[in-house]
Order: C-alpha cells, then sequence, then structure tokens
C-alpha cells in the first residue's frame, strides 16, 4: 500500500471515530440530562434540618450556612417535596408558617445532574420564595423601600430556573415540621 492510500485510511478512520463519538457523546448527555434523582436524595439534607433546629442552630458541623430565620422562635419550619417540572424527581423545598398566608419558603434544594443535592436558592429576612399554583416559584426580594417580585419554573435540564413573565397563585401547603415543639 502506498503512502496515499494510508492516509485515506487514517482520515476514514478519523471521520468515522469522530462522527461515532460525537454521537455517543451526544446520546451520553442526552441520557444525564433525563436523569431524574434517586428516591429520597433529599434524605441527608432533610436529617441536618432535623438535627440543626432540634439543637436549635446551637451545635456545629450541620453542612448548611443558617439564615437568621431559622433561629426565629415564632416561625415553625418545615419541608416540602413537590415535582416542580414533572420529571419524576421531588424538589426539597424548606420554609415556615408564621401565621401568613401563603406559606413562605427560605430554601430550594434540587437534584442537580452534576452535583447531586444542592441548595440553589436560599433566601430568608428580605426574600422569600412561594410555591404557586402551577408549580413554578414566586420570588419576593425587598430592600428598604423598594421591592421586586419575579416567577421562576425549574429547568432541570439547565440546573436552572427560567424567569416568566407570571405565574400562578401562591398556594398554602402542608409543611412536615423539622421540631415537634
Amino acid at each position: 500500500m502506498n503512502k496515499k492510500g494510508i492516509i485515506i485510511i487514517v482520515v476514514l478512520i478519523l471521520v468515522l471515530c469522530g462522527a461515532f463519538g460525537t454521537r455517543m457523546f451526544l446520546a451520553y448527555k442526552a441520557l444525564k440530562l433525563k436523569e431524574k434523582g434517586p428516591d429520597e436524595w433529599y434524605s441527608t439534607t432533610r436529617d441536618i434540618y432535623y438535627k440543626a433546629f432540634s439543637e436549635k442552630w446551637s451545635g456545629s458541623g450541620y453542612d448548611i450556612d443558617p439564615i437568621d430565620d431559622y433561629k426565629d422562635n415564632s416561625k415553625k419550619f418545615g419541608y416540602y417535596l413537590v415535582d416542580l417540572n414533572d420529571d419524576g424527581s421531588m424538589e426539597f423545598l424548606v420554609g415556615f408558617d408564621d401565621g401568613s398566608k401563603p406559606t413562605k419558603f427560605t430554601d430550594v434544594y434540587v437534584w442537580h445532574s452534576d452535583f447531586g443535592a444542592t441548595r440553589i436558592m436560599y433566601g430568608g429576612t428580605d426574600i422569600y420564595y412561594y410555591l404557586c399554583s402551577d408549580k413554578c416559584l414566586r420570588e419576593d426580594m425587598e430592600w428598604g423601600k423598594n421591592s421586586t417580585t419575579r416567577y421562576l419554573k425549574y429547568n432541570q435540564k439547565e440546573n436552572s430556573f427560567t424567569i416568566l413573565e407570571n405565574g400562578g397563585d401562591p398556594q398554602k401547603v402542608e409543611l412536615t415540621y423539622f421540631t415537634t415543639e
């Protein structure tokens, strides 16, 4: 075989491998994007909150940066599980009842396809989230005399929230409380 024939064969092999490699990568990426979180992926995070609230956030090693609201005894904190985007994986929302309607949430955890359980949003004091009737979240932010409201829809494929022009009505939901007090 001459030099030109070998070059043609090598180029063909590279082209075929490149095309096959690209297809394999795209197939892998498509599977990964459709991957839902394992059942009860949130259990470790939930257990940390149970421990921290039972200790009134006086211990250490919680792996969660506490917000001032956690230490306010007038707020009864708990969690709520909801599939925000109908992908079969539950999202973990931490919030409280303070007698107001709807339920206020301070933390939103999702199953991130690359990082696992992820606290993707958190607020408190001046930022609260509300679960709306259409499974989007309403984010209310206040600073001084200014305030902003945004509606957010979870996009698991992008591991982020998309900002919507509007959303459903904020809901009051039944929390599973971290303490029995």
